[in-house]
């Protein structure tokens, strides 16, 4: 996976230098993403951001052959090459030479070095205009410092319904979507604009990548998947697999899951997963006792 991030924000900085050229020739980019870093910001926020677009792209392409649905661009205020909170470092674009305006979606980087690029006069001037703008603000952590001082206005566009983890919708879909300035995961905002341009399933299934086992926090926060028929609750009961695999579980407990009889949960089961309930609870166990292995082979080696 590191690897993986590290290749993503390699490529969004070539993008991010090339951006002016490319929009001359007239790529099939229907959204354009700013991200702002500075110097020790967080490597794995950005890292994993950056992946989900990359990763929706691809998804773009092989559904509706769409070449680049996003353009991911990395900036900051001198432009070069930037170093994360890890040491790693990446190129990057000058906000000079990036225009503060057209941006769908702007996303501010959080790390230990927030509270130096707020006092850059320069930065925040820039800031302050691509917000206005942005349809989409987001700054992760403690990256909310660059917002304080600017006069933030309200968007004018919905990105999707989300849900706060207590179940209660932020915003209603017919009312515009404020910029918020509370340190909310860039990573669910960055699916939330996925789940509007290309469903609940594309989102979802890229957070399963980057994020295994993710379904039952991922939920709470991105509202319910839409209808609910027989594949959608053998979904449901799957995940509740996962949350549960660590007690012994009957079928029985999987069908009470999604309130289904066991005899009918059984039919659809198969009939979705290829394989009998049983057979998932133990592939999801090996599965799981694999990935703690290797992370103490990773953490001990």
């Amino acid at each position: 996976m590191l690897s993986q991030l590290v290749a993503s924000l390699t490529d969004s900085g070539r993008v991010g230098l090339m951006e002016k050229s490319n929009s001359r020739i007239g790529r099939s980019i229907k959204k354009r993403i700013a991200i702002l870093v500075y110097e020790k910001c967080s490597f794995v926020d950005i890292g994993l951001l950056v992946e989900t677009f990359n990763l929706a792209n691809a998804a773009a392409s092989a559904q509706y052959g769409e070449t680049a649905h996003y353009s991911t661009s990395l900036l900051s205020s001198d432009g070069g090459r930037v170093q994360f909170s890890n040491s790693i470092e990446i190129c990057t674009a000058s906000i000079d030479g990036s225009s503060h305006s057209g941006y769908d979606a702007l996303f501010i980087a959080g790390g230990e070095g927030a509270s130096i690029a707020a006092k850059d006069r320069r930065t925040t001037d820039w800031l302050m205009r691509a917000c206005r703008g942005a349809r989409v603000v987001r700054a992760a952590g403690n990256g909310t410092l660059l917002l304080q001082n600017i006069d933030l206005p309200i968007v004018a566009e919905t990105v999707v319904s989300m849900q706060t983890p207590g179940g209660q919708h932020t915003l209603a879909k017919d009312e515009a979507l404020a910029v918020d300035r509370r340190a909310m995961s860039p990573f669910i905002t960055a699916l939330s604009i996925i789940k509007s341009d290309f469903g609940y399933d594309t989102a979802e299934s890229i957070a399963d990548r980057l994020m295994p086992f993710s379904g039952r926090w991922l939920r709470a926060l991105m509202g319910d998947p839409p209808g609910s028929n027989a594949a959608t609750k053998i979904k449901e009961a799957s995940r509740w697999v996962e949350d549960h695999y660590d007690r012994p579980i009957a079928v029985s407990d999987m069908a009470k899951s999604v309130s289904m009889g066991e005899r009918t949960f059984l039919r659809h089961f198969t009939t979705h997963t290829g394989m009998s309930p049983s057979a998932f609870l133990l592939l999801t166990r090996l599965n799981i006792a694999c990935m703690l292995l290797l992370t103490n082979y990773l953490i001990y080696r």
